[in-house]
């Protein structure tokens, strides 16, 4: 009896440590800024951060503007990168957090300044389609689409994705989760870090 106590304690608290990383959407740092920032902008020469809390207003706004919000374990302080050529900005990169199917899924997100996308990158990602969706096809699928554009894919039922994802459940999964990030991660932005940005941001033409 005391062995069946001492086991089911142990599968408790693995089971707990499993569990913790999906149930928590954790603050989502960029590991390894200096590669992964010319990574997704190979042009930069150097990049600039700017730090912002990420609070209970920001979550307010972002779920009048979309239909999801901010989790509130993702509230915190955040940070911003902004990627420089001769002294020119080229463009923003944010780390944002999605619970997926098989734990979180961590997402580099590369915005030009109209808000864009311009590239993104997985930093974690267990789920069985993660190279499939980070592959050339659906990076240039989702290249230059705004925040809208965004939206209206997730909107429309009938949206058809590349033929590979298109025929793949899990992968159409997946690809909705990103998607999902890239609408938060445009959101969040937009309005924390309004004022630094405001000499950065172009307005659309």
């Amino acid at each position: 009896m005391r062995q069946l106590l001492k086991l089911k304690a142990l599968l408790f608290i693995l089971l707990s440590v499993w569990m913790t990383p999906a149930s928590s959407v954790a603050f989502c740092a960029l590991r390894d800024p200096v590669a992964n920032i010319y990574k997704l902008f190979p042009e930069a020469e150097n990049y600039r951060s700017i730090t912002h809390k990420i609070d209970e207003s920001v979550q307010k706004q972002v779920k009048k503007n979309v239909p999801f919000t901010v989790h509130k374990d993702e509230l915190g302080q955040h940070t911003l990168y902004v990627a420089f050529k001769d002294k020119k900005p080229l463009g923003l990169i944010h780390a944002r957090s999605e619970v997926g199917l098989w734990g979180l899924v961590e997402v580099v997100w590369a915005f030009d300044f109209k808000m864009n996308v311009v590239n993104f990158m997985f930093q974690r990602c267990r789920e069985p389609a993660c190279q499939l969706i980070s592959s050339p096809t659906f990076r240039q699928f989702l290249k230059g689409k705004s925040s809208d554009e965004l939206l209206t894919l997730l909107k429309d039922k009938t949206t058809a994705y590349p033929q590979a994802i298109e025929n793949n459940k899990a992968a159409k999964e997946l690809a909705e989760t990103v998607i999902r990030s890239a609408i938060k991660t445009v959101q969040v932005t937009k309005i924390s870090w309004a004022k630094e940005l405001k000499n950065y941001l172009q307005k659309p033409s």
